[in-house]
C-alpha cells in the first residue's frame, strides 16, 4: 500500500470519527478534542524526555493536561492560578534533580516551560473556541485555512519550488510553496468565513487568514526543528501515512489563537 493511500485512508477515518462524534453533540466533540490534545502531549513528552529522563514524562503530562482542563473549564478569575502551575513544577524539578549538573537542570526546566506553552496553553484554545458563540464555525474556518494552506504549499512547491526557506530544518519547503500556501489560506478564510459567519467583515477575514497562514507555516517549521533535535522523522506512528498527531496539527496549534480571539470580538 502506497504512502498516499495510507494518508487518504487515515484522513477519511479521522473525518468519520470527527463527524460521528459531532453528530452525537458538541459536548462529545469537545471530549474528542481533549483526547487528541492529550495525544499531542504524549508525543512531545516522548520526544523531549528519553533514556534516563523517561520518568519526567509523567509530571510533564500531568502539568500540560491539567493546564488544558483548567484553562477550558475554570472561571476567568482562576487564570492566575493556572500560571502558578509552571513555577511550581519547576521548583519541584529543581529539588528532584539536585544530583544533576546545572546544564541538565536548565535544559530540563526549559523543556518543561516550552512544553507548558506549546502543548498545554496553545492547544487548549482548540477546545475553548468551541465553547464561545459561533465557536464551532470559527473552528471550521481555522481548520479550512490551515489544511488548504498545506495543500496549496504542497502543490505549488512541488511544481515551482526552487528557493528553500530553511533547508537545515525542513529541506523540502520552498518560498514558492510558502507563498502558494499563504494565498490559498487567505482566500479560504474569506470564502469559508463569509459562508459560515457572514456578519464578519471581509477585511477581518482577509487579515486573519494571512496571519493564521504565516503562523501555521511557522508552527510546521517549529515542529520540524523539534523532530530534528530529537532525531525523529515523525512525532509518532499513531497516524499511518501522516506520522503523529503533532505532525498533522502542528500548524493548527499556532493558528488557532487568531480565530479564537477573533471569535470573541
Amino acid at each position: 500500500m502506497s504512502n498516499l493511500t495510507k494518508r487518504i485512508i487515515t484522513a477519511l477515518i479521522l473525518v468519520g470519527i470527527a463527524l460521528g462524534t459531532a453528530y452525537l453533540g458538541l459536548e462529545y466533540f469537545i471530549y474528542l478534542t481533549h483526547f487528541f490534545v492529550f495525544l499531542l502531549q504524549i508525543e512531545l513528552a516522548r520526544m523531549f524526555f528519553k533514556d534516563e529522563n523517561r520518568i519526567l514524562r509523567w509530571p510533564f503530562l500531568f502539568a500540560t493536561f491539567i493546564t488544558t482542563l483548567m484553562y477550558n473549564y475554570l472561571p476567568f478569575y482562576f487564570t492566575p492560578f493556572l500560571f502558578l502551575l509552571i513555577p511550581t513544577m519547576l521548583s519541584l524539578l529543581l529539588v528532584g534533580l539536585s544530583d544533576r549538573s546545572n546544564e541538565d537542570i536548565l535544559k530540563i526546566s526549559g523543556l518543561f516551560s516550552l512544553g507548558f506553552v506549546y502543548v498545554g496553553l496553545l492547544p487548549s484554545l482548540t477546545t475553548k473556541i468551541l465553547m464561545v458563540q459561533d465557536g464551532p464555525y470559527w473552528m471550521l474556518v481555522c481548520l479550512a485555512v490551515v489544511f488548504s494552506g498545506d495543500v496549496g504549499a504542497y502543490f505549488v512547491g512541488s511544481r515551482f519550488g526552487k528557493k528553500k526557506v530553511l533547508p537545515q530544518v525542513s529541506p523540502n519547503k520552498s518560498w514558492e510553496g510558502a507563498i502558494g500556501g499563504l494565498v490559498c489560506s487567505t482566500l479560504t478564510s474569506v470564502f469559508v468565513g463569509q459562508y459560515f459567519i457572514p456578519e464578519t467583515s471581509v477585511i477581518a477575514l482577509l487579515l486573519s487568514g494571512c496571519l493564521a497562514s504565516l503562523l501555521a507555516q511557522s508552527g510546521d517549521f517549529f515542529e520540524s526543528l523539534i523532530k530534528r533535535i530529537a532525531g525523529q522523522k515523525d512525532s509518532s506512528s499513531f497516524l499511518p501515512g501522516h506520522g503523529g498527531f503533532l505532525d498533522r496539527f502542528d500548524g493548527l496549534i499556532f493558528a488557532i489563537p487568531v480565530y479564537y480571539y477573533l471569535s470573541l470580538y
